[in-house]
């Protein structure tokens, strides 16, 4: 008896990277589309009990595409519905344009890799393996399941080295048993430096009002200067543009004007009919005094059961037919994502790493500035506004709590 596995890894750093300016193709577009609104869809799934939450939806899509692309039958049919690739009629050609636009490095960085590692018991079948090579670009290695010391080190090692050492441990000794079949792994690395740093020495300690209406002591930054703005993008919701130094990405910062609104913004965004684009268009230049918490956010997410709500539960279950992937019955046993972010004066660093375990059926002016102060609830993103690719989304409810766990 074997299993599959899937993981998704993601990191968000702070140094200089960005993806390659590009047109991308209708289908690219599409693409980015289908897995904006399967990011939405997660966020309701995975919110509601976390106080504070990271994820990189683009890590977790590429993770789970890898193995839809194994996926017959009505298995199929519910990972296309989840993954909202229903639109789309060639998605594994459109994934391998993005990511080779994700890994163009031009002055900065952005990179993202794929792996799959198959137990040597396990005869995967050749065009699965030569079509996830050339569709994901994917490091493909058989290896012993049943090694000492345990598979799980030199795929951990992998996953470190293409994370620069921010995600070390992604899968446990125990993740990975003899019946399991292969381990298929997303690795995404993104560092950024903003355009306007903070000067750590204005950071203060300040007062953050909780979710719970608890006030809470936190650390500050303060800068003046021209950023992003919309006002009332939503309803009672303003969003603040930071770019980073490459201007194709920003990180966005969803805010509430009243602690009371911060619930129905996570049901809007949770709706199905739910445009982000509201959030993102639209957005301009203003003199802005703006005060941000620093935190950093280690979340380590298993997605078998939202994604099971989603609409996809035959995959983890005896009935799931992943025949396109090897003769022998395979079934998705588990989806764990794990994210790393931290903001501070500088930047950002975002990391995240996603496996899927699959097993045997068994210009200032002279204006004022205008105020804005994120020390309540507020979610947040961080998009490649070239193309419109959510690469990280979250929420900060609390910015003294740094690891959390579903």
């Amino acid at each position: 008896m074997f299993t599959l596995v899937a993981v998704c890894a993601a990191v968000l750093g702070g140094l200089n990277l960005c993806l390659a300016s590009s047109n991308p193709s209708p289908d690219v577009v599409t693409l980015i589309r289908s897995a904006s609104r399967f990011s939405h869809k997660m966020y309701k799934e995975l919110s509601s009990d976390l106080k504070v939450a990271v994820y990189s939806p683009f890590s977790a899509h590429a993770a789970l595409s890898m193995a839809y692309l194994g996926a017959r039958g009505t298995t199929a049919d519910q990972m296309k519905s989840v993954l909202q690739l229903s639109s789309l009629p060639l998605p594994h050609e459109a994934y391998k344009s993005l990511l080779e636009s994700l890994n163009y490095v031009q002055g900065v960085v952005v990179y993202t890799a794929n792996g799959i590692w198959v137990n040597d018991q396990i005869k995967l079948r050749d065009d699965y393996k030569s079509s996830v090579v050339n569709f994901y670009n994917a490091t493909a290695e058989q290896i012993n399941f049943s090694a000492p010391g345990g598979p799980h080190v030199p795929i951990n090692q992998w996953v470190a080295d293409r994370t620069d050492d921010t995600i070390k441990d992604l899968l446990k000794a125990d993740d990975i048993k003899p019946s399991t079949a292969a381990v298929l792994v997303n690795a995404l690395y993104f560092n950024g430096t903003w355009k306007l740093p903070f000067n750590p020495d204005n950071t203060f300690k300040g007062q953050f009002q909780s979710r719970e209406r608890m006030v809470i002591e936190a650390d500050f930054m303060n800068r003046v200067g021209r950023f992003g703005v919309k006002l009332s993008a939503a309803g009672n919701v303003d969003v603040v543009k930071l770019p980073f130094t490459n201007e194709n990405f920003s990180f966005y910062i969803v805010l509430p004007r009243d602690i009371t609104d911060f619930p129905s913004l996570e049901s809007r965004i949770s709706g199905d009919d739910f445009d982000d684009s509201v959030f993102f268009t639209d957005v301009r230049p203003k003199y802005v005094n703006l005060t941000l918490p620093k935190f950093s956010i280690t979340a380590t997410l298993n997605l078998k059961n939202p994604l099971s709500n989603l609409g996809m539960p035959i995959a983890f279950s005896k009935d799931a037919d992943f025949s396109g992937i090897a003769d022998a019955g395979l079934l998705i046993t588990d989806v764990v994502q794990k994210a790393v972010i931290e903001v501070v004066e500088t930047g950002t660093v975002a990391t995240a790493a996603s496996f899927v375990d699959v097993g045997i059926k068994s210009g200032y002016g002279f204006e004022d500035p205008y105020k804005i102060v994120a020390d309540r609830p507020f979610i947040f993103y961080i998009r490649d506004d070239d193309n419109g690719l959510i690469l990280f989304q979250g929420k900060q409810t609390d910015p003294t709590t740094n690891t959390v766990e579903n």
